[in-house]
């Protein structure tokens, strides 16, 4: 695959990505797997993906419409609520119509007490090993487990992404959510990126991966959910039972900003998704704005957790 091809494709976008859009991979060296040289560039691809997400979380302030804003305890913060439609390049059909994202925006005060955090805090508990931490955070996430990441490749070389001055982070997970009876447990799964843009700003990226378009023998060895192979081998918090594959793509940015004379942390997400299965999409849609504000104040008080404070103001 051309590297200039590569990327000018649109990859943050609800369309999950397929093995060839994605930087090669020593597990994908099979027989039946392509060459590397069909995949585009590492540096190619985080540049492309870092410069694609910052547009999106750009966006949020120019393109959605403000629908209100709400607490989420523990945090001090209100929570904005957004909602915009994105139209991804190169999409035909009934793609072409766009995307229906939901946003939120908060701004909370750099200090290391209950009901806030500091930057260090925001940076580590978002941006370093997201995958990982947003499942202890986040109640309805059963199990969070790593398929694969390119840490090796990124020690190994000298990996230029543009516009990012810091550390860059690759995965692809398998995150598996509780659904309330009668409906199936959802599996997603999704290429993690993070970076260190620069001492103020950290952005994360979660991009849909379609996992069928992998080897056979890579998806029988390293998959474990959305082939349906915890069903026979059991898996940890999200048993044996039934899976929906469902798809997600979100942008997660932080920026450290002056206010009122103080340092503070302004927090943006925007998603959108597809949980799949009978439940009709103007249901999921009207669940997801309520969902996302919620992250908020689990994830303050899992950070007040782990200093050993109490959750709640007295």
């Amino acid at each position: 695959m051309d590297d200039a091809g590569a990327c000018t494709t649109s990859i943050v976008r609800l369309r999950p990505c397929t093995l060839l859009q994605l930087p090669a991979h020593p597990a994908f060296a099979s027989s039946e797997g392509p060459p590397p040289s069909t995949h585009p560039s590492l540096s190619c691809f985080l540049s492309a993906l870092l410069l694609e997400a910052t547009a999106r979380a750009d966006s949020i302030a120019t393109d959605f419409k403000l629908r209100g804003s709400k607490p989420s305890p523990p945090a001090e913060a209100l929570v904005e609520s957004l909602c915009g439609v994105v139209r991804p390049r190169g999409e035909r059909g009934a793609a072409r119509h766009g995307e229906t994202w939901f946003a939120r925006r908060s701004v909370h005060e750099d200090a290391r007490r209950v009901g806030t955090a500091d930057w260090e805090e925001f940076d580590d508990g978002i941006r370093v090993d997201h995958a990982r931490k947003e499942g202890e955070y986040t109640p309805d996430v059963l199990d969070a487990r790593r398929v694969l990441d390119w840490a090796d490749e990124l020690a190994k070389a000298e990996v230029q992404v543009e516009g990012c001055e810091g550390a860059v982070e690759l995965s692809v997970h398998e995150m598996c959510h509780s659904i309330p009876t009668p409906l199936c447990n959802r599996t997603f799964t999704v290429l993690v990126a993070s970076f260190a843009v620069s001492p103020a700003v950290s952005l994360v990226a979660q991009i849909p991966v379609d996992l069928s378009t992998f080897p056979a023998a890579f998806r029988q060895e390293h998959v474990m959910y959305a082939n349906g192979r915890h069903r026979q081998a059991g898996a940890s918090g999200a048993g044996r039972g039934q899976m929906v594959v469902g798809e997600y793509v979100s942008v997660e940015r932080i920026t450290r900003v002056e206010q009122d004379g103080k340092k503070h942390v302004r927090w943006e997400m925007a998603t959108a998704s597809d949980a799949k299965g009978w439940l009709p999409a103007g249901m999921q849609k009207l669940g997801i704005p309520g969902a996302i504000r919620k992250d908020v104040g689990l994830f303050l008080r899992w950070t007040a957790d782990r200093r050993g404070c109490c959750t709640e103001r007295r």
